[in-house]
């Protein structure tokens, strides 16, 4: 912001630096907080939804009298 808008009606101190908060009239910032709440809520059931389809059963090393895998054994690996 230009200094000729605000100087002479704000105090300046010496040291001090003036800042300044840009606002979208877009932006329902009384709702800001809801807002990002269920945006989060989107962002992780949709992570959730494809976390669901990638769940594989355990391996089951005992089963194996404890030697390892191969990789292409492994479901869901490649």
């Amino acid at each position: 912001m230009p200094d000729t808008r605000w100087r002479g009606f704000i105090k300046e101190y010496s040291g001090s630096t003036m800042m300044q908060c840009k606002i979208h009239d877009k932006i329902n910032y009384e709702e800001i907080q809801g807002t990002i709440k269920a945006q989060s809520e989107f962002v992780l059931s949709a992570i959730r939804k494809v976390i669901q389809k990638r769940i594989y059963k355990g391996l089951d090393i005992a089963k194996r009298g404890g030697h390892d895998y191969e990789f292409d054994e492994i479901p869901g690996l490649l």
